[in-house]
């Protein structure tokens, strides 16, 4: 009897070892260590490292679109100013949305609107006698106690009119004078500004005067 429970005892240990072994195999064979899913592989990025030129093609141009540099032509009304002696005469547009118009006694006088001072003008005069003693001190009418300095043969604005020009700036005005000799007299063409924009616009206007004999 004691013999019987000694192989019993053999056996069942036998049986335990047979099982152990077993769970232990389908512990190491079927636990498979995967990944839960595939990194991707790694790849360069686009970004320029100096020796790639960049796709220009999304890149937004800028340069401001300035447009044309030329200021548009005056529009507005033609004025024209005429000599008593011999007709001579002297036709000027003027931006009329801006300036407004005068008849003076011996021609015409253009002044700003905004400023009520009328230190920002055109005036078209004609002035009979010699215009010699008239050169340095017609602009002193304007612009009193300031020196002045002239030019003969001077081109007003960019127009085909020729005359002789004086100048004269200070306390915050500018002045510019032409006088063109005709028959008998001659024209004076005086105007005054104090910003540059102003001064633009006035000689955009005096780009457009016209001279007929």
């Amino acid at each position: 009897m004691k013999k019987l429970n000694i192989i019993v005892a053999i056996l069942i240990a036998i049986i335990i070892l047979f099982v152990a072994v077993l769970t232990i195999k389908s512990v190491i064979t079927g636990t498979d260590i995967t990944q839960s899913e595939e990194t991707p592989p790694v790849t360069a990025t686009n970004t320029p490292d100096g020796n790639e030129t960049p796709d220009i093609g999304d890149i937004a141009d800028s340069t401001p679109d300035i447009g044309d540099p030329t200021p548009p032509p005056v529009t507005g009304e033609s004025f024209t100013t005429t000599s008593p002696v011999a007709g001579e005469k002297l036709t000027l547009t003027i931006d009329t949305a801006a300036f407004t118009h005068e008849q003076t006694q011996d021609g015409d006088l253009f002044y700003a609107i905004d400023d009520l001072s009328r230190e920002v003008f055109i005036e078209i005069t004609y002035v009979a006698g010699d215009m010699e003693p008239h050169k340095y001190s017609l602009i002193e009418n304007y612009l009193p106690g300031i020196d002045n300095i002239g030019e003969n043969d001077a081109r007003v604005a960019s127009s085909d009119v020729i005359a002789f020009m004086s100048t004269a700036s200070g306390n915050g005005r500018s002045v510019d004078a032409w006088l063109k000799e005709v028959e008998l007299g001659f024209f004076a063409i005086v105007v005054g500004y104090k910003t540059q924009e102003q001064g633009e616009l006035i000689y955009r206007m005096l780009d457009t005067l016209v001279f007929e004999q």
